[in-house]
C-alpha cells in the first residue's frame, strides 16, 4: 500500500464545495472526495481565529468559510495518527483524536483505499482500511 501522505498529495489541490456541520463534528467535501472529522480537532485560521471543536454560531460560520477554498496540503503519518490538512493560506486543520473510537475518514476518487485515522492506540492497531473503492 502506498504512503498515505504521498497518495493524498498526488490528488491535491482539491476544491471544497461544501462544509456540513453536526456539532462537534463536520464533513468537508468536494467533487469526488470527502473528509469526515469525527474526532477532536483544532482549526487555525490565518487571521488568528482558532476553533477547537466547540462550535457556537460564530464558529459555525468560520468553518463554513472553508467552502470555496482548496485542500492544498496533507501531513498523514503511516500509522494515520494526528493528521494535518492545509487549506491554502486560509486555515490549517489538525486532527487530534483522543480515542480509537473517534476517527477521521478521508476518501477520494483515484485513491484505491479509504483512510480511517486512528487515535492514541493507533500505533498498535492500524485502521487504514483495505476496502477497495468501487466504481
Amino acid at each position: 500500500m502506498d504512503d498515505p501522505q504521498r497518495a493524498v498529495g498526488a490528488l491535491l489541490p482539491l476544491a471544497v464545495a461544501a462544509v456540513e456541520v453536526a456539532d462537534p463534528f463536520f464533513n468537508i467535501r468536494g467533487d469526488g472526495w470527502n473528509l469526515a472529522v469525527n474526532s477532536d480537532f483544532v482549526l487555525r485560521f490565518s487571521d488568528g481565529r482558532v476553533i477547537d471543536g466547540e462550535m457556537s454560531e460564530p464558529e459555525l460560520g468560520a468553518v463554513r468559510a472553508l467552502e470555496g477554498a482548496h485542500l492544498t496540503g496533507a501531513v498523514i503519518a503511516r500509522d494515520l495518527r494526528d493528521a494535518v490538512f492545509t487549506f491554502g493560506d486560509l486555515a490549517v486543520l489538525e486532527i487530534v483524536p483522543d480515542t480509537d473510537l473517534d476517527p477521521w475518514v478521508f476518501r477520494a476518487a483515484g485513491l484505491p483505499y479509504v483512510l480511517v485515522g486512528t487515535g492514541p492506540g493507533g500505533s498498535e492497531r492500524r485502521t487504514r482500511t483495505l476496502m477497495e473503492e468501487e466504481g
